[in-house]
């Protein structure tokens, strides 16, 4: 059928032979191409690169898989790394579906803290720290910090609260993300 241009759609129910004129109307449906070689086509699924909502198509993660990537990738949560796959945006990150087979101790204990400290932010790679005005972010101990790590601080301007959230929500997340994944190491929880 193939070899005289016919096009052949496979779907659940039935196998639709289309004629040579066929043409798609709209490319951004096309999930997967695969070249026919020796008069087959070959999916390895290592080397594809997903396009649109290809993630369907392939297998789910298994708990242990799920659970080691979701820790890898800083305890981030299971839909962002669906979309890191669908986005291929983590080389090495498989194409898989991964779902939550448990509830993370570790991301329980991490977010439910909520001291603000600083000092846990020393084993991240921080580059850029956003912070309010106030006398805990101006002072000569954090400025001698943030000078030996070689982190820039931007404060938000004076008597503007409503910049202030978004210092404080990209600080929260930082703060939470590296209590979550000292959490992990089972340290005391003095560190």
């Amino acid at each position: 059928m193939c070899d005289k241009k016919n096009s052949v759609l496979f779907t659940d129910t039935e196998c639709v032979v289309l004629s040579p004129y066929f043409k798609l109307t709209d490319e951004s449906h096309v999930l997967l191409k695969v070249p026919r070689k020796d008069n087959m086509y070959s999916v390895d699924l290592k080397n594809v690169i997903p396009q649109g909502g290809l993630t369907c198509l392939f297998a789910k993660a298994t708990p242990d898989e799920s659970n080691l990537w979701h820790r890898r990738l800083g305890h981030v949560n299971f839909k962002t790394m669906n979309k890191l796959v669908k986005g291929n945006l983590v080389r090495g990150l498989p194409s898989k579906l991964f779902e939550i087979n448990q509830i993370c101790v570790a991301c329980q204990k991490g977010k439910q803290h909520r001291a603000s400290c600083i000092e846990n932010l020393i084993d991240l790679k921080v580059k850029v720290i956003r912070c309010d005005n106030r006398t805990e972010f101006k002072n000569r101990v954090m400025n001698q910090f943030c000078e030996i790590k070689g982190i820039k601080r931007e404060f938000s301007v004076a008597r503007t609260p409503q910049q202030n959230g978004i210092a404080e929500r990209k600080n929260k997340t930082l703060i939470e993300a590296a209590r979550t994944m000292l959490a992990d190491t089972k340290l005391p929880t003095t560190f």
